[in-house]
């Protein structure tokens, strides 16, 4: 008799796993009502962000203590499918394939590694294979805790790392093996002095690891040491308050800036012929989150930038044009 159980290998990293929440909420409902034990597997890590960005407690094995008879085996780990090497006689569901080479397009050029459709559709696609929707039906967006975007959480969050008066966030960490989804430390801090004139406090926010603080360290020192460096300090909740509370974010395509855009508030995420937004930009309730595109991401200009920026944001008046306008 077949096991009454379905594994469900967990997203790797911590924006796959924001935008995979959907699917894993619908997975588990597939579950509950077709009496069917749900069995996850994947990293420790990543079985913690799901739980704390989707309230789900997931029961994560390794995968040797998990049954060769299963119902089905959904991965949605979008970078490695030798998880179905473990379990070669199990039906094996996953989706298509995230990046699709192309020799030629009208958007990115010669030899542009772009993907087929957003990732959500993707995961939508991989459900209703295995009959865990039906063709009907559409994935939800994802989203956060209501608590992440509390106004007193928020205003203790600031209050916690001295974040006073107006700020913007700016997140120039991404994945250390894809450096082409990175924009340079020199124009990430060309943008925190043009925020400091603006009358912004520059916030900058980045993963635990010793290379993504060494890299906020280093714009801190580029523009004058002046910015608040919250860099490996902050919880995923505090992520979350913290960009609501900007007058902007700016950002690299990596887990906290899509956070950042489930918050709220305006977000600016880069994107290029590596990671096309029809892929991956960030899903969002409020379409705060704004794309800013080049065939390759490092030859975005700053003014540029600041420009797209300037078209959706309202900076602070500075002190002495506040005292002309009310006849101080």
């Amino acid at each position: 008799m077949q096991n009454q159980s379905v594994i469900l290998n967990i997203p790797k990293d911590l924006g796959d796993c924001l935008l995979g929440l959907p699917a894993i909420k619908r997975t588990m409902d597939y579950c509950a009502a077709e009496g069917l034990t749900l069995l996850a597997t994947g990293s420790a890590r990543s079985a913690e962000w799901v739980q704390t960005l989707g309230d789900i407690k997931l029961d994560v094995r390794d995968p040797k203590d998990l049954p060769q008879d299963a119902k089905m085996l959904v991965n949605l780990n979008l970078y490695d499918d030798t998880i179905h090497d473990r379990f070669p006689s199990t039906p094996y569901y996953a989706p298509e394939n995230v990046e699709v080479f192309e020799e030629d397009t009208s958007r990115f050029g010669a030899g542009a590694v772009v993907g087929k459709k957003h990732v959500a559709l993707l995961l939508e696609d991989c459900l209703k294979d295995a009959g865990i929707m039906k063709n009907a039906e559409h994935l939800s967006v994802p989203g956060l805790p209501p608590a992440f975007t509390d106004k007193k959480f928020m205003e203790d969050t600031q209050d916690k790392f001295g974040i006073k008066g107006a700020y913007a966030v700016l997140i120039p960490v991404c994945a250390a093996n894809r450096p082409l989804k990175r924009w340079q430390k020199e124009k990430f801090a060309e943008v925190a002095q043009d925020c400091l004139r603006q009358g912004l406090t520059p916030v900058l926010m980045g993963g635990p690891s010793q290379e993504e603080k060494d890299l906020c360290a280093e714009i801190n020192a580029l523009s004058g040491n002046k910015a608040i460096d919250v860099c490996g300090k902050t919880r995923l909740d505090e992520i979350a308050a913290i960009a609501r509370g900007a007058k902007f974010t700016l950002g690299c395509d990596t887990g906290p800036t899509h956070i950042a855009a489930q918050a709220g508030g305006q977000v600016f995420a880069f994107f290029g012929y590596y990671n096309d937004p029809a892929t991956w930009q960030p899903m969002t309730k409020n379409n705060t989150a704004h794309i800013i595109l080049g065939h390759r991401i490092q030859e975005i200009g700053v003014q540029e930038v600041l420009d797209t920026i300037k078209r959706y944001t309202t900076y602070p008046q500075p002190d002495s044009a506040r005292h002309k306008k009310f006849g101080q």
